[in-house]
């Protein structure tokens, strides 16, 4: 039996690069991809303008999903997160911040 790596949904709500954000891309650039896949989830809409945080894990090449909001309390966001949990089979949710 093959067992696959546990994947997880790394949810912030920062558009900037800072201690809490610098360490989540690390340790999501290296962790042995065989035993641990981290998907970052980057919230993105008018409020946060450019997102460094984004730019940042797209320069590491990590898997980068942005969570589009276009209001605060975006219903849409939701539905974002649900789809993106099946699409790439999350096991764990790790949230920061507010949300």
């Amino acid at each position: 039996m093959v067992k696959r790596p546990i994947r997880v949904l790394d949810l912030r709500d920062s558009p900037w690069v800072d201690g809490p954000g610098r360490t989540i891309l690390q340790t999501a650039s290296m962790v042995d991809p065989e035993r641990c896949t981290i998907v970052i989830g980057a919230f993105n809409g008018d409020s946060h303008g450019d997102n460094e945080y984004m730019k940042a894990a797209l320069d590491k090449h990590l898997v980068v999903v942005p969570i589009n909001e276009s209001r605060p309390f975006d219903r849409n966001v939701a539905k974002q997160i649900i789809n993106t949990i099946k699409e790439y089979e999350i096991d764990v949710i790790h949230t920061h911040d507010f949300r």
